[in-house]
């Protein structure tokens, strides 16, 4: 793997040289002045309304030079790889430089530490990488371009967003941080590789559970046939043994829970089970964040803030669900979740930041010893109470399944 990465290809950087650095600097410099410009009054220009007016601009500014001026000119009005303007531009609405390491699915993770050092997760471990050619303007634009286009509000005021996306086939949990976070004034963005669009939109042909389902209990897609989450057990280093275990749990209806720390696979996991549900149950999907995918009918999918998630588990309850799932507990709604549990709700799929299995229990029992109205209840009841709702914990380490808990 690369330790620089440019934002120009070879193309590009070989016409800079033919008409001088001092025209490169003045074109890019006239682009962001325009294009900051526009943006500041919620304006994104098109390519062909930023390369006419930085034409203009450009011509006033150097028109004295016709020859070099000429080639200049052209890299500013053509399009496609090699062109200069087209190829900032690009950069700054699309990423369109990281083509090939974001539709690389071995990398899971991206780090922008700003605009000029990015670290990519490979293997479980972080690779740094340095980039060239980006101005630190430029990577702002680019990232207020970015949440601008998914509407999402990301300022001084509101500085922490953290949304679904697509780019290059493949979905990503985008988070962004305002430079008015940090001492620095450097703003960053995080990038979680969840699944391809294609498998979800195409059939899951490597059933590794056959077998497992009855004739009621059959894959989770349209027709009989699985949807393909974009991944497999095997993602996993599970055995076929295992793999089927996990998808026992399922089809008999256990409530589980997923643990782990950040980035060890529980959603990934999470959304794999998903698939093993037979296509005529109701799935009702709690999330904050977009991340679990289930594209068929009979899914009701809920998205909310953190503050919401409590009173979406409560509205839950009303909507006769199958099953609920939840992307992940971390406060007031494991209360209506696990009450839910306590009144006959089967089949129950959440995930948790824990340590292990044990550690999972005594972390749900803390929160909902937290966030529990009747204080008197003590932690060894809510302790017995978690222990009798939940049948399995399966605990991931290195997106790995380092130890499941029976109940």
């Amino acid at each position: 793997m690369p330790q620089q990465l440019s934002l120009y290809s070879p193309r590009a950087l070989k016409s800079i040289k033919e008409f001088g650095d001092r025209y490169v600097e003045m074109i890019i410099s006239l682009a962001g002045k325009i294009y900051t410009k526009a943006l500041a009054q919620a304006q994104l220009l098109s390519f062909r309304e930023l390369a006419n007016l930085v034409k203009l601009e450009f011509i006033e500014l150097a028109g004295t030079e016709a020859e070099i001026s000429a080639a200049a000119i052209l890299a500013v009005t053509s399009e496609g790889e090699g062109a200069l303007l087209w190829e900032w531009y690009q950069s700054l609405c699309e990423f369109k430089f990281l083509h090939a390491i974001l539709s690389s699915s071995e990398i899971k993770e991206i780090i922008f530490h700003g605009n000029r050092f990015m670290q990519l997760e490979v293997d479980g471990g972080l690779r740094n990488l340095e980039i060239l050619n980006w101005g630190s303007d430029d990577f702002e634009n680019a990232l207020i371009t970015f949440a601008y286009r998914k509407k999402i509000s990301w300022n001084y005021g509101t500085p922490f967003a953290s949304f679904s996306t697509v780019l290059f086939g493949y979905y990503f949990r985008c988070t962004l941080l305002h430079r008015a976070l940090n001492p620095y004034q450097r703003s960053k963005m995080f990038l979680r590789r969840l699944y391809s669009v294609e498998s979800v939109k195409s059939a899951f042909d490597r059933s590794i559970c056959g077998g497992v389902h009855d004739g009621q209990s059959g894959h989770g897609g349209q027709d009989g046939q699985q949807e393909n989450y974009g991944f497999s057990f095997e993602d996993f280093d599970i055995e076929l043994a295992m793999a089927q275990r996990l998808c026992s749990y399922v089809v008999q209806k256990k409530n589980m829970v997923i643990a782990g720390a950040t980035s060890s696979g529980k959603t990934t996991l999470l959304g794999l089970l998903l698939q093993q549900i037979a296509s005529s149950e109701h799935l009702v999907i709690l999330e904050d964040t977009h991340e679990l995918s289930a594209e068929r009918s009979t899914v009701t999918h809920l998205l909310a803030n953190s503050e919401q998630l409590h009173d979406y588990c409560s509205y839950a309850l009303r909507l006769r669900p199958d099953r609920i799932i939840l992307g992940e507990i971390r406060g007031a709604e494991i209360v209506p979740f696990f009450l839910a549990m306590n009144t006959g709700h089967r089949g129950l799929l959440c995930t948790i930041h824990a340590n292990s299995a044990a550690d999972a229990i005594d972390r749900l029992t803390l929160l909902y010893v937290i966030y529990a109205m009747h204080k008197e209840i003590s932690f060894k009841t809510v302790e017995e109470l978690i222990r009798k709702n939940v049948q399995v914990i399966i605990f991931m380490q290195n997106r790995r399944v380092g130890e499941i808990l029976e109940l």
